[in-house]
């Protein structure tokens, strides 16, 4: 192993919770960032924090009577009149 601060496949899919083939089939289509020596391959923690991190979704910052609807493309849905005061 190269540094201190690098850490292996097996480590690396511990620190973020998913199985090694997960980040196996993550890393074949270059998902995600990592480093290659010697057909080794190795993460950075920190890298693999910040690139976590740039993967957050936040639903809250849509425009009013906006649905997202998972896998679908997004819709305007109207409020009924009733419910507007």
């Amino acid at each position: 192993m190269p540094k201190p601060d690098f850490i292996t496949r097996f480590k690396a899919a511990e620190y973020l919770g998913i199985s090694v083939r997960t980040l196996d089939r993550m890393l074949q289509e270059r998902q995600i960032p990592f480093y290659r020596l010697r057909g080794r391959v190795y993460f950075k923690k920190q890298r693999l924090m910040e690139w976590f991190t740039s993967l957050e979704h936040n639903p809250l910052n849509r425009k009013e009577g906006e649905v997202i609807l998972a896998g679908k493309s997004k819709r305007k849905v109207s409020t009924p009149k009733r419910y507007i005061e």
